[in-house]
């Protein structure tokens, strides 16, 4: 074997070992059973995700206000968890199979996930509103009174059965683009008169905005009407023994900590906060101080 044909070989195999670290590395006190099993609560568990920030971000402090309470939850019941990132649909992959990762974090049901997943109680609600240029009086009731207007759409996100039927048949006038703050951005110049995203996503986005151009960050608004309603969830391999057990070990923990902070507290974590918690305890207070921090 030639010498670089040996460093290749190398390489690969460091790849692949780190690959397959997250089914090695199981255990989070080395303790054993008598069969030389590590006990179910005692490993660790390894969830996928893809950046949804700023619930969740490898970017971000703790990985963004989603995932901070999430391993809160576990860990409220002794589950060590971790979480890497990939992009969303490698994520759902990577969860179906159930082989590196034990599942996927914030998802929603649909009839087809439900057929392959086991879904947790809820860990976020989010709610879609339009954003609109403040200058510009805006209001609607129903989706007709939107014809005419330049709606920016990101490519890959739903909103909701009703708006993605209607822009499936081209009754409106959609742009399309790739990323969030790409049409915060063309709100703003006013190439579209529209925007359908959740607020504290778009307000993170537009602080990144307003670190180069702060007046441009403040010229839009939101219609409080929702446009799409939706649950998020943590999701398991339906079929893999165990997997059961784990829902309702995180279930139990996610009710603890809803118990601690308030329902909507970890559920809308930022516009509950906007809005005022009064914390029940020092616990729950040091939470909130937290939450608060990672919120935009």
């Amino acid at each position: 074997m030639t010498g670089s044909k040996f460093f290749l070989l190398l390489f690969y195999s460091f790849l692949f070992s780190k690959a397959v670290y997250p089914q090695i590395d199981m255990e989070s006190d080395g303790s054993v059973s008598k069969n030389g099993e590590v006990p179910a609560s005692k490993k660790k568990l390894y969830f996928v995700i893809g950046e949804y920030p700023p619930y969740a971000s490898a970017f971000q402090k703790n990985q963004g206000i989603s995932i901070y309470l999430v391993k809160e939850a576990f860990k409220r019941v002794g589950q060590e968890i971790e979480v890497d990132f990939l992009p969303w649909s490698l994520s759902l992959i990577e969860a179906k199979k159930g082989q590196t990762f034990n599942g996927s974090l914030l998802w929603s049901k649909t009839p087809k996930r439900e057929e392959d997943f086991l879904f947790s109680d809820v860990v976020l609600e989010q709610i879609v509103v339009f954003f609109h240029r403040k200058k510009e009086e805006f209001k609607w009731k129903k989706f007709k009174d939107l014809k005419g207007k330049a709606i920016g759409t990101t490519m890959g996100y739903s909103y909701g059965t009703k708006m993605d039927l209607i822009i499936k048949k081209g009754l409106l006038k959609t742009v399309p683009t790739a990323e969030i703050i790409s049409n915060l951005r063309r709100l703003i110049k006013g190439s579209i008169d529209l925007f359908p995203v959740e607020p504290t996503i778009a307000k993170y986005y537009l602080k990144k905005i307003g670190e180069k151009d702060p007046i441009s960050a403040n010229l839009l608004a939101f219609h409080k009407k929702p446009v799409h309603y939706y649950k998020l969830h943590l999701i398991l391999n339906k079929t893999k023994e165990g997997n059961k057990e784990i829902i309702e070990t995180f279930n139990k923990g996610l009710k603890s900590l809803k118990e601690l902070l308030g329902d909507h507290t970890v559920t809308r974590p930022c516009l509950s906060l906007a809005k005022g918690v009064e914390a029940k305890s020092e616990e729950a207070e040091k939470h909130l101080k937290y939450i608060k921090e990672l919120c935009p």
